[in-house]
């Protein structure tokens, strides 16, 4: 046995080895236990369909190509060809025919009413459908896999004479919100020329210098055009200045087409966000136990703000807010004041909308007014009389019962029934019913004692408040399986069990609350992209799901928003309306009842399609 022999027999078995050492350290870097709570996260790219429809002697010639959303071709994958009628309805097709007589047709399946074509390595198909399609259109699907969602595209047939090479244009990173405060933001939007339509129409598919993109917003304004580089991209510089004000908006980017290419178009939805600036006098002067009324001017680099509340602290202490009106909020303050001297107070915006954030806060000084030396005086006189008087007609006040004090609790902002006391011999239940987070009192609602029945829930008596929120109910022998429904026009229904006669505080949360409520539970069980860092909001569940594909939940989230944050009564009907489009809600959480966070029924997926709903 030769040394180079030996040599090399031992190196193989030092690299075995260690190759068996790192496999062991690498298996060991990844077997970690998982949580029992852990949510698995499960991340699908996007696709594109690109179809094009071309009229021949011998039927129609569809075309086209699969890509992800990076524009790598996806090969081997299945789309789905139909042929719709004028009604959007589809028809049987004729046997398929091979585009060439070179393309294999074995890559085509006849499926009916439909082709089922599989994509080759470069991701691209071609088959003929014979026959005329006059006033036709034709629908192409990629129904997606575990890594890839899906997509579609439906275009209508054109002469073959007349075809031009199909274009898209998309955003590279496209950002999902645009902060005002910034001078410009630069935006990069890639133009794409189909390789099959390059091909077949002698078009070089790499010469993309040069073609003009427009780029606007939702008004329709022109924010800019920009000429295509070398490789296909075109950066847009836009200013601040330029776009609306802080809210949702849109992007549009479009390519007018030429002689050889077709037009193209997309979008993206953006937020535009903007600080608020507090502009408020540097000082002023008076009693604070009375109150200091001053205005206070909220602007941002777009204008007056509006909405949100303006506070004033002193310290960690809150004394005064007021509500932003067209940029201006009407503040208040009041605190004990004592000696004369100069106290700084600070004040804050608190938005009220994703749009506007808080800027810098502002400090006014507070110059207190000391004492008046007439009224001490007067004071003084006033409470020795008071004094004299007290000890003059001095008499020990009869010892009255204890009892727990009846004044009911601050509002605690989720819906509840409190007992507030149980006097002796009282027969029923009185009470009042309130706001849960404002703590008006509630006209009109509905108050039920109900019991199991063979046929439901039987009930037992019924009462409705007074315009001052206060109900009486006289009831005996209620069995102990009663329970108390209470539900207002506008505000959600809650029940528990019934409590023994007592005079009760019951606490309603508006219905408008309670939908804004379970979209959260609702995103965050299903956790990211549709959760957030801060707390989700309709606005954005629903971007989310524009930009994933997600139709079903943009729409639902769309209605949500609208019915939230616009001018509709939120009543029964329109909650009943939104909890039965939930995407995938299970029939048990489709209840009117309010769940605490930690008692919310889990939801399911995002796949369920929404009626529209009427409001």
């Amino acid at each position: 046995m030769s040394a180079p022999f030996v040599l090399r027999r031992a190196a193989a078995r030092l690299f075995a080895f260690i190759g068996i050492v790192l496999g062991l350290l690498a298996g060991s870097s990844v077997i970690v236990p998982r949580e029992a709570n852990a949510v698995p996260l499960r991340v699908r790219g996007a696709s594109e369909v690109d179809l094009l429809a071309s009229e021949t002697e011998s039927g129609v010639k569809l075309r086209g190509e699969v890509s992800d959303e990076m524009g790598a071709s996806l090969g081997r994958v299945s789309v789905k060809l139909e042929a719709l009628d004028p009604s959007g309805r589809p028809v049987r097709l004729e046997p398929p025919a091979p585009c060439t007589q070179t393309d294999p047709l074995g890559r085509v399946r006849h499926d009916g009413s439909a082709y089922v074509v599989t994509t080759d390595e470069r991701g691209a198909f071609c088959v003929v459908a014979p026959g005329a399609f006059k006033g036709f259109t034709f629908r192409g699907t990629f129904s997606g896999n575990k890594l890839i969602e899906a997509a579609d595209i439906t275009v209508s047939p054109v002469p073959e004479s007349e075809q031009r090479a199909q274009v898209s244009v998309r955003f590279e990173s496209p950002p999902s919100a645009l902060d005002l405060d910034k001078d410009s933001h630069t935006l990069t939007v890639s133009l794409r020329i189909a390789r099959s339509d390059a091909q077949r129409l002698f078009i070089d598919a790499t010469k993309k210098q040069g073609l003009e993109l427009s780029l606007e917003d939702e008004r329709g304004t022109v924010l800019g055009k920009v000429s295509t580089g070398g490789d296909g991209r075109a950066r847009f510089e836009v200013r601040s200045a330029d776009l609306a004000g802080p809210g949702d908006g849109e992007l549009k980017v479009t390519f007018t087409g030429d002689k050889q290419l077709m037009p193209a178009k997309t979008n993206l939805q953006i937020t535009r966000t903007a600080s608020a600036q507090i502009e408020a006098p540097s000082s002023i002067e008076g009693d604070p136990d009375a109150g200091l009324p001053f205005d206070v001017k909220v602007t941002s680099s777009h204008g007056a703000v509006d909405g949100g509340i303006v506070e004033a602290l002193l310290g960690n202490d809150a004394i005064g807010t007021g509500e932003v009106h067209d940029g201006v909020a009407k503040m208040t303050v009041s605190f004990a004041g004592g000696a004369q001297a100069k106290v700084p107070v600070t004040l804050r915006y608190v938005p009220s909308s994703p749009f506007f954030r808080a800027g810098p806060t502002a400090t006014v000084e507070v110059a207190v007014k000391g004492p008046s030396p007439i009224r001490q005086i007067l004071l003084a006189a006033v409470g020795l009389v008071l004094a004299g008087w007290i000890v003059a007609k001095w008499r020990r006040a009869p010892k009255r019962d204890t009892r727990e004090s009846a004044m009911p609790p601050p509002p605690s902002g989720r819906p509840e029934i409190l007992v507030l006391e149980r006097p002796s011999g009282l027969r029923g239940w009185r009470g009042v019913v309130n706001d849960a987070h404002d703590g008006y009192p509630i006209a009109g609602a509905e108050l039920r004692i109900i019991v199991p029945a063979f046929d439901g829930r039987g009930e037992l008596a019924r009462a409705v408040t007074d315009k001052e929120g206060t109900f009486a109910i006289d009831l005996d022998d209620v069995p102990k399986d009663a329970r108390l429904v209470v539900e207002g026009e506008l505000h959600a229904t809650y029940e528990q069990p019934l409590p023994a006669p007592s005079v009760l505080r019951v606490a309603l949360v508006t219905r408008r609350r309670a939908l804004l409520d379970r979209l959260v539970r609702w995103a965050r069980a299903r956790g990211t992209p549709f959760d957030s860092s801060k707390e989700p909001t309709p606005g954005h569940v629903r971007r989310v799901a524009a930009r994933t594909g997600a139709q079903a939940v943009e729409q639902w989230a769309s209605q949500v928003e609208e019915v939230a944050f616009g001018a509709v009564h939120v009543t029964r009907n329109v909650e009943e309306a939104l909890v039965a489009v939930e995407p995938n809600a299970h029939a048990q959480d489709r209840q009117l009842a309010s769940f605490p966070d930690d008692a919310a029924p889990k939801q399911g997926g995002a796949g369920d399609s929404p009626r529209p709903v009427d409001l």
